[in-house]
């Protein structure tokens, strides 16, 4: 869960039982608890570097052939 990934990377108390009850059933408390706490951070400077952080890679196109003639 999202919710226990930024408690670890902050060193921020909690459990993943707590993270689990929070996050089924209060879940727009939990999305509004992380926004705010990830915002707050990154205005203070107090973001880590992520050690396995998202990386976006550029998806290929697609490529699309056309069925052999006289199909």
């Amino acid at each position: 869960m999202k919710r226990g990934e930024i408690r670890d990377r902050f060193g921020i108390e909690g459990n993943g039982c707590t993270d689990c009850l929070v996050s089924c059933f209060c879940q727009p408390c939990s999305l509004a608890q992380m926004n705010m706490e990830l915002k707050e951070r990154a205005a203070t400077g107090g973001m880590p570097p992520a050690a396995q952080g998202y990386v976006q890679q550029q998806q290929p196109g697609m490529d699309y052939k056309p069925p052999p003639q006289g199909y």
